[in-house]
């Protein structure tokens, strides 16, 4: 995470199965430490069985 944005509750979590060119919804609690707009970074994935490791996508948040 970059910024005045950190995460809360568990830092890991396993989504289950996940079928190839589909996606999942995961809710990633934060807590911002100052308002403002907020770069996420740093969110990623991992294959359990390959143990291969990607990027995940995240917005920026406005926190007011």
């Amino acid at each position: 995470m970059v910024g005045e944005v950190v995460p809360t509750g568990t830092s890991g979590r396993n989504l289950g199965a996940v079928a190839a060119g589909s996606s999942a919804a995961v809710l990633l609690p934060l807590l911002a430490l100052s308002p403002g707009t907020h770069r996420i970074s740093g969110v990623r994935v991992v294959d359990i069985d390959s143990r291969q490791g990607y990027a995940a996508e995240a917005p920026e948040i406005v926190a007011l």
